[in-house]
């Protein structure tokens, strides 16, 4: 998959998906074109770059009841001990249709695997 951003920064960022025109604008894929029900869902996408490759992501959303500003926590698992060449990342995650006056803040984290030898 892959995705039109930017690739000028460390933590690229996102963007938020609300229709299919967006949709295929944005993504081009060979191998996955999901279908989405815009209606009821947003998609945020995004890049971001890093020296290791990732085998799955967990996502966490948090929408505060008293805040027009969502959190996603997207937690990147690497697949490999050590560093690879610098390459990005794609990440992406289904959210509740966001009104006009929502904000989401999306914060990238890592989960490494460490392999001691004694």
């Amino acid at each position: 998959m892959d995705v039109k951003l930017p690739l000028d920064q460390p933590h690229i960022g996102h963007k938020i998906v609300s229709s299919q025109s967006q949709y295929d604008s944005l993504v081009t894929s060979t191998t996955c074109n999901p279908q989405i029900d815009f209606s009821a869902y947003d998609l945020v996408i995004g890049k971001v770059m890093t020296d290791r490759e990732f085998s799955s992501a967990e996502y966490v959303l948090r929408n505060p009841c008293s805040s027009d500003t969502l959190s996603l926590v997207v937690v990147l698992n690497n697949s490999t001990q050590s560093p690879t060449i610098i390459s990005s990342t794609t990440y992406s995650a289904l959210i509740p249709k966001l009104s006009n006056n929502h904000v989401i803040d999306v914060t990238i984290s890592y989960t490494l695997k460490l392999i001691l030898k004694i």
